[in-house]
């Protein structure tokens, strides 16, 4: 509901929930968001800052308090919650149970650190902001490196069950056996215009903000 602007009946049904379970995390901090959707931000602020308390490990608390601390004008407090939330994502991080849930956190810490720096920036701290811009680089540098190294793995993967595979494949062997298998001439495919793929990597748009998933 929060996603197509309806945070008023989205309020609604979060205030609901929450009498049926008060200390669930996300249903506290879906009201929380849902009442800085509807612009009652000193609500949302104590809300969100009672969820801080209650799940001190939650970095979506942290994440949400920024947002509203943001829109208030709150600027320093929401450097702060940025901060706690980025602290947070990288031990939920560190402590993913899958490559899903690995994959999720890396992508909110990301997004804090963006909302981080850019405050940092805008304050004028810009020592702090060059610190947090330079791990968000090295962060993606190691997303590429992973992402590189995946790809390795699997291309040595797929030449070893090659037929007659005997450790480095010849590439007009290599188009030879796939040519006899699908029973078309042999082609090499190596031209100029062959597309070539790279990693995919989450770009980063300053001019836009972006909220993290919340329940």
């Amino acid at each position: 509901m929060r996603e197509l602007g309806m945070a008023e009946d989205a309020i609604s049904h979060y205030r609901r929930a929450l009498e049926l379970l008060p200390q669930d995390p996300d249903t506290v901090i879906g009201l929380g968001a849902a009442l800085c959707d509807a612009g009652k931000l000193k609500e949302a602020i104590k809300l969100l800052e009672q969820a801080t308390v209650q799940h001190p490990d939650n970095g979506l608390a942290y994440a949400n308090l920024g947002i509203a601390n943001e829109v208030a004008g709150k600027r320093g407090d929401a450097i702060s919650a940025y901060a706690k939330a980025v602290e947070r994502f990288d031990a939920m991080l560190s402590n993913a149970p899958d490559e899903e849930a690995a994959t999720e956190m890396a992508t909110r810490r990301r997004w804090a650190r963006i909302q981080h720096a850019e405050l940092l920036e805008q304050a004028g701290c810009w020592t702090q902001s060059i610190v947090e811009y330079r791990r968000l680089y090295e962060e993606e540098q190691l997303v590429a490196e992973t992402l590189d190294a995946e790809a390795a793995e699997s291309a040595k993967a797929y030449e070893e069950q090659l037929p007659g595979h005997s450790g480095a494949v010849d590439d007009s062997l290599l188009a030879e056996r796939l040519a006899k298998t699908s029973g078309s001439p042999a082609q090499d495919d190596r031209s100029e215009d062959a597309p070539t793929r790279e990693p995919a990597l989450p770009g980063r748009d300053a001019s836009v903000r972006v909220e993290p998933p919340t329940a």
